[in-house]
């Protein structure tokens, strides 16, 4: 709320109305009507209360200045009898109620920023409207002009180059990823700041594009507000998945300048390149922004393949940890020559069940198998290897004390925000080595097993108490609705509702 009139007793009067009953904030008042255009430009009130008659500017000047200006602000105006005339005039120019000054009764007000909440409310369901309009007509044009369908004078109507564009990517469980994509899209509908008129963005195919006007001296702004979307989004995702946010991985890659239908072409396929060059990186961040054109990939040719699998032969014959066959010539190879992930898994996977069906391991199901192809980077594709390794000693198997303490301080405190550090600190182990063992006693990766416990103590509660759903939710540690549910039903094939109601 704003107020503006140059009487000064009808300013104290307005000021002392209990707008905080009303759901208002008095944000400031003006004493005519240059003043309060001034306040409106900085401030961006949803209601101006003004005076009609006030010296330098108007009431009426200052209904058509906000109107022009700043539309979807309310104007509510403040007239004496004798100046009926101007109230009817207001109301044309858009005014949307005019109040008398004497006697000035709160009911009035009351009645006036209830109409005032309603054009507020409906502005606003037609402005989103609006914009996912806009969105999905440019994800209609952006993916016609990716497919060759679409003409340059189509692309213009909505694209204005040079520009960069910038996708930001999900890497998730398939259970939860559709969650994940929902609660980032609402999210960045709430960083408007952030993102201003620049930035449009829109959904496509799981992945968010944004398309940015830009110079090439604007790179580093962009990249601070990239930076600080990237920061919120982690923030969200930290306070709606009850620990299990170490499972996920958001990142963007932000392409070079682009001046044409054609070189958006180029920028798509160099994006897919970004994916495949994560897999070199040790351990990936949280949040990386991935700026330019990445490094082509080799493939695994028959010359690359077979010098591969004599460097490979050694490495699984070597002793040592996993930080051991970071040294290996193996691993520095793929390095440096920077394979494509998929044939270097495929590859990695054939020679390790060969290597196996030389030993005592033949009769290993295919399951074990499963986490070479899974890998993620060139660290976790020898990690399974090693682990696979390990398999074979039974003793490494059995019992260590230390995983039998994490089970049990897991069983005690599911409610609470657990992830694979606070475990591994809680049982004097380091994450990584904790990771390793874990997997190798219990069968499976801490988050599965984490995920599948607090599942099977869900149902234990929908079954045999009278919690709502989102209490169960509470109880089991994951504070987010939408991603309990999402969670319970990819692992029992039912929503927790329909589970309780069974």
């Amino acid at each position: 709320m704003l107020i503006v009139d140059d009487d000064f007793p009808i300013r104290q009067e307005l000021r002392a109305f209990p707008w905080q009953e009303c759901n208002a904030v008095l944000i400031g008042e003006a004493e005519n009507g240059e003043e309060a255009l001034d306040m409106c430009r900085e401030y961006l009130p949803n209601i101006v209360i003004a005076d009609i008659t006030m010296p330098l500017m108007n009431g009426l000047e200052l209904l058509k200045a906000i109107r022009s200006e700043m539309p979807l602000i309310k104007v509510i105006l403040l007239t004496c009898h004798t100046e009926f005339a101007y109230a009817q005039e207001a109301l044309k120019l858009g005014a949307i109620e005019y109040l008398t000054k004497i006697p000035l009764e709160d009911d009035d007000i009351r009645l006036a920023l209830e109409k005032a909440r309603d054009l507020i409310a409906r502005d606003q369901l037609s402005s989103k409207a609006e914009i996912v309009h806009q969105r999905n007509q440019l994800a209609r044009t952006v993916t016609k002009i990716v497919s060759g369908r679409s003409s340059p004078e189509e692309a213009q109507t909505l694209l204005h180059y040079p520009l960069r564009l910038i996708f930001l990517r999900v890497d998730a469980q398939a259970a939860v990823k559709t969650y994940i994509v929902q609660e980032i899209e609402e999210a960045l509908g709430r960083l408007d700041h952030l993102l201003n008129e620049r930035f449009q963005w829109t959904l496509m195919d799981g992945q968010f594009v944004f398309l940015r006007e830009t110079a090439q001296q604007e790179a580093n702004k962009i990249e601070r507000t990239l930076e600080a979307v990237m920061h919120t989004l982690r923030h969200m995702l930290q306070q709606n998945m009850g620990g299990m946010q170490d499972d996920i991985q958001l990142y963007m890659i932000v392409s070079e300048t682009v001046h044409s239908s054609e070189e958006i072409v180029k920028a798509f396929h160099s994006s897919a390149l970004w994916d495949k060059h994560k897999f070199y990186e040790r351990r990936p961040m949280r949040s990386p922004i991935y700026t330019g054109k990445p490094i082509p990939l080799h493939p695994v040719d028959g010359k690359q393949a077979a010098e591969l699998a004599k460097l490979f032969h050694q490495l699984v014959k070597e002793t040592g940890d996993e930080e051991a066959w970071l040294r290996s010539e193996f691993y520095a190879q793929c390095m440096k020559n920077r394979y494509e992930p998929a044939e270097l898994k495929h590859l990695v996977h054939s020679l390790m069940k060969g290597y196996h069906a030389q030993g005592a391991s033949a009769a290993e199901p295919a399951r074990l198998y499963e986490p070479i192809l899974q890998a993620h980077t060139l660290y976790e594709l020898l990690e399974a290897v090693h682990n696979l390794k390990s398999v074979q000693n039974a003793a490494a198997r059995k019992g260590r004390k230390e995983i039998e303490d994490a089970l049990a301080y897991m069983a005690a405190h599911l409610h609470e925000d657990l992830t694979l550090a606070s475990v591994a600190d809680k049982v004097g182990l380091s994450p990584s080595y904790f990771s390793k063992v874990f997997r190798e006693q219990v069968g499976e990766p801490f988050s599965d097993y984490l995920i599948r416990k607090r599942v099977e103590k869900a149902e234990e509660l929908l079954r045999d108490t009278n919690l709502k759903v989102y209490e169960v939710a509470e109880r089991i540690g994951i504070p987010s609705y939408r991603y309990f549910t999402a969670v319970f039903k990819e692992k029992t094939g039912l929503t927790p509702t329909d589970y309780k109601r069974g």
